[in-house]
């Protein structure tokens, strides 16, 4: 008996090989680990970053990296009683548009954001988010977050 593993018409490579290469090829896509920061001070505690106001300075990128606004934003913070952080936010664009949004740590959203924060220092933080949709990169967002 005799089994066809199948070759892929785009390389001649065995379809297993393809497959495992592709493997391979995403794995080294893949960003560090959050064990990688475990050891670095200021340690970030979100509780108590996000409370009071702050204020955002960023840039919006699209999938290729490219600045597509800039924006600034007034954030006031807080935390209920069950630990759900209320992010009630004003944004300034660079093109004039004003949103306003009010974020709870329950929300759902259809656009799955990866966000890293950095705390710089007790009353700075850097936040890179990187957005997808259907597992594709669409966009980033980086900003600075400032307590006033």
């Amino acid at each position: 008996m005799q089994i066809s593993m199948g070759t892929s018409v785009i390389t001649g490579l065995p379809r297993y090989l393809w497959v495992l290469l592709m493997a391979a090829i995403l794995a080294g896509c893949a960003g560090p680990a959050l064990e990688a920061y475990s050891g670095r001070k200021p340690v970030l505690t979100p509780q108590t970053f996000f409370v009071g106001e702050l204020s955002a300075r960023g840039v919006v990128k699209d999938f290729s990296g490219e600045v597509i606004r800039t924006f600034d934003a007034d954030i006031s913070a807080s935390w209920d009683s069950d630990g759900v952080g209320t992010l009630d936010e004003e944004f300034r664009f660079d093109d004039g548009e004003v949103q306003t949004r009010v974020s709870y740590g329950d929300d759902s959203i259809d656009v799955r954001m990866d966000d890293w924060m950095y705390l710089i220092t007790p009353d700075t933080l850097i936040n890179q988010t990187t957005m997808t949709k259907w597992g594709i990169e669409v966009g980033e967002i980086v900003l600075v977050i400032s307590k006033r």
